[in-house]
């Protein structure tokens, strides 16, 4: 007797086992319950697609079969559409692409049979649309540039330059809502701003290209080639810097330094130049700072008169370094009254054999410290 009891408890072992082959959750399943999304948030540049995957899950979590449909709130912002190059294989798992079109905050509505979730869809800027008061400025010239409703101007950071040719474009004035540039010689190209504050994300700041296009038309400065026309350009009268982006034009040496000024004798003389009158109101202090867009040997001059027998003003060469970039005249007391600042390209030195003569500056920015 105990060995067929024996065999019988075997029997009822064998048989449990047999009924648990296959899934064992199986008698829980209650259909589909939950949609489960990948990303729960998304965020999306501008022009560009990224994945969103849709699994239909019951109360176990384990994926079941059915249909799920997305669609986009808002399809001026942001598409969606099956991804075809991954079709579902279990009819539970699905994947989507999600495309951003303008910059702003949309959601996606995802559905399954009675089940309903949404993701939310940031699309993130990746142009600057604000307006431009023109696209054709002088060189030198000033360009007001607007901020738009979702990209605001952090006025601690921003900054622009020429994309094509990587010149700065000063700011001459900042607010939140509008900032005022010198435009750089050359073109097109558009305007990479940095310090563009997303109002539609939290705490994010970016650097992005505009979506307008700038072409620099004509030189702003009229009559700088020669002293009696000398144009007017900004100096700061209380502490503070101000801006001047101009180029040096056509050869002209006879028209400014016609000879060589006083010590420090340049070595070679000037081959072509331009020249600004600034006038002080009363003593002050200024430092002039230059920069330049290629190897040619820049040199600048403060005046105290008109022609060469007034450059420079004595006193101002100290710190001056007329073989390397900037050319720096340091921190001088200027007396009230005219002055005048020449930039003079100075002849180059013969090129070493194989090597192209040092080309002629395009742009040159001027920056007038008062310390």
């Amino acid at each position: 007797m105990k060995r067929l009891e024996f065999r019988s408890v075997i029997m009822v072992l064998l048989a449990a086992a047999l009924g648990c082959k296959g899934d064992p959750t199986k008698p829980l399943r209650n259909g589909a319950s939950s949609l489960s999304l990948n990303p729960g948030l998304m965020y999306v540049d501008q022009s560009d697609s990224k994945p969103l995957e849709v699994t239909i899950r019951d109360d176990q979590l384990n994926p079941v079969a059915g249909t799920v449909t997305v669609s986009s709130l808002n399809e001026t912002l942001a598409t969606v559409a099956p991804d075809t190059t991954t079709p579902s294989a279990d009819l539970a798992n699905y994947n989507f692409v999600v495309s951003g079109l303008e910059p702003g905050v949309t959601k996606l509505v995802v559905a399954s049979g009675g089940l309903t979730d949404t993701v939310e869809v940031i699309v993130v800027a990746t142009v600057f649309q604000g307006h431009f008061s023109t696209t054709t400025p002088k060189g030198g010239d000033t360009v007001t540039i607007a901020s738009t409703p979702l990209l605001k101007f952090d006025t601690s950071l921003v900054a622009v330059t020429a994309a094509a040719s990587g010149q700065v474009a000063p700011v001459v004035f900042k607010s939140a809502d509008t900032i005022r540039v010198i435009a750089p010689f050359g073109g097109p190209t558009a305007y990479t701003i940095a310090g563009l504050a997303f109002t539609y994300i939290a705490d994010h700041v970016d650097t992005i290209p505009s979506s307008t296009i700038i072409s620099a038309t004509g030189d702003f400065w009229i009559g700088d080639d020669a002293f009696a026309t000398a144009p007017t350009i900004n100096v700061p009268a209380t502490k503070g810097v101000a801006y001047t982006v101009t180029d040096l034009g056509p050869a002209n040496p006879a028209s400014c330094l016609s000879t060589s000024p006083p010590p420090p004798t340049p070595v070679v003389a000037p081959v072509r130049c331009v020249i600004y009158k600034f006038t002080l109101a009363d003593t002050t202090t200024l430092r002039f700072t230059t920069t330049w867009n290629s190897t040619a040997n820049i040199d600048t001059y403060a005046c105290t008169s008109a022609g060469a027998s007034g450059c420079p003003q004595a006193g101002t060469t100290g710190g001056r370094t007329p073989t390397t970039k900037p050319e720096v005249i340091a921190a001088f007391k200027y007396t009230a009254g005219n002055h005048y600042f020449v930039i003079a390209e100075m002849t180059p030195p013969p090129p070493a054999p194989g090597e192209d003569p040092a080309p002629s500056p395009t742009n040159i920015l001027v920056t007038v410290t008062h310390p």
